[in-house]
């Protein structure tokens, strides 16, 4: 592969530009090392792309859910004329680690709800992965969580070496809706976790993901739900910020989605990045800009009660699953980092929240039940995800320290 050492701008960029290295204007290089093809009867050419990852005449496994079997059908007609094929639809975690690949299986196609699944199974098979189908913004991102024990955990992936979708397709555009949307916190949460550790920050990164998710919120509002320029803004807007979010780490919304996945499968990981990140906007705001003393985190025997109640596993676990509690001094200097950076944090909450009203107008109407189904959610799940997410998933940023700050117990109460 010949890859282009130049500099490019991630806000105006195609995401045909961003393939490759490139020398941001933060002093260092990005890597976007995925292939992307996103045209008009992209699946009729599936064989000729598959084949730049591995010899024709290969094994490719097509893992699938029950939304994304019509694509699967489609990849699998494409696919026949010069690779042989087999098909998974996914499942549990513990069946896809009972799951055994023919051995000549030499490349895997993960396809719209099963990508996830696709992921992990190619990390533990070590096999290249190609993905297809509607984007969750940690879809390109090198890890993949799993269920173990009841909890949720997440390993190391190999990260997709290819995309490919058709856009006249059909595909859940409320979901790929919210996990744009959600790349405001995103990008939020990566600016506050530098300012507060003193890690270093590529401002472009956070910025070029602000940028395209509050632009596709406003275009988004714009344009009537069935109409072609809206799914083309969704899935542009979905692949570009997959790319640039896979170099970002795990933040709170991710977290949260993670854990509801599994406490709610019924809800899609973007719808549920969707609703997490304008919760945590508002919880962020509230914790900046009220909080004014310093209270020690209480005792966490009550928690891993909590943990091991829902997710039926025993004490012992819970406790090598929990984090870590900050140290009094520790506490006290993130406590002081929040006033020093108060108000560019405030700032930055507000406008995010404003977009959040707007958006979440626009995702109604995206759902077919105008977000009927979202009753449940909000009113029973998203507190209990809140408290048990920086438990269960290991992740840095504004939710893992106002957990070990003791402000997210009193959701499990």
């Amino acid at each position: 592969m010949i890859y282009n050492a130049t500099m490019i701008n991630l806000r105006s960029a195609k995401y045909t530009e961003l393939y490759g290295t490139h020398e941001c204007e933060c002093g260092h290089s990005h890597n976007f090392n995925v292939k992307c093809v996103l045209q008009k009867g992209a699946l009729s050419h599936i064989s000729e792309f598959i084949a730049s990852f591995t010899p024709e005449l290969s094994r490719v496994v097509i893992f699938y859910d029950e939304e994304s079997e019509s694509i699967a059908l489609k990849c699998e007609d494409g696919l026949k004329r010069s690779f042989r094929t087999a098909k998974f639809k996914a499942g549990s975690d513990k069946e896809l680690d009972g799951l055994v690949l023919p051995e000549d299986a030499r490349l895997i196609l993960g396809i719209g709800g099963a990508i996830e699944a696709a992921k992990y199974k190619s990390a533990l098979c070590d096999i290249p992965l190609v993905v297809s189908g509607a984007l969750s913004h940690i879809s390109f991102m090198p890890i993949c969580a799993v269920e173990s024990d009841k909890s949720v955990r997440l390993i190391r992936s190999n990260p997709p070496v290819g995309y490919i979708f058709d856009p006249e397709l059909d595909f859940d555009k409320a979901a790929v809706f919210g996990s744009v949307a959600a790349c405001l916190n995103t990008a939020f949460e990566y600016y506050a976790a530098m300012a507060l550790s003193d890690k270093q920050y590529c401002p472009q990164l956070g910025s070029a993901l602000s940028d395209i998710a509050a632009s596709t919120i406003l275009a988004a509002s714009e344009c009537d739900k069935g109409s072609q320029p809206l799914r083309e803004l969704l899935l542009t807007s979905s692949l570009k910020i997959s790319l640039i979010a896979s170099k970002l780490p795990l933040f709170g919304e991710v977290q949260c989605a993670l854990v509801g996945k599994k406490l709610a499968p019924k809800y899609s990981l973007g719808t549920l990045e969707f609703i997490y990140a304008a919760v945590l906007s508002s919880l962020y705001k509230s914790h900046v800009m009220y909080r004014r003393s310093f209270v020690p985190p209480p005792d966490n025997n009550y928690r891993l009660g909590q943990i091991s109640e829902l997710f039926g596993i025993s004490e012992f676990v819970a406790v090598k699953t929990v984090l870590r509690q900050m140290s009094a001094a520790e506490c006290e200097l993130v406590c002081y980092k929040i006033k020093e950076y108060s108000g560019e944090l405030i700032e930055k909450l507000g406008k995010n929240i404003n977009l959040y009203r707007l958006a979440f107008r626009t995702f109604k109407r995206l759902m077919p039940d105008g977000g009927y189904s979202l009753y449940d959610l909000v009113n029973e799940d998203i507190p209990l995800c809140l408290a048990l997410a920086p438990d269960l998933v290991r992740g840095e940023g504004m939710l893992t320290q106002l957990k070990r700050l003791g402000e997210l117990d009193r959701y499990i109460d």
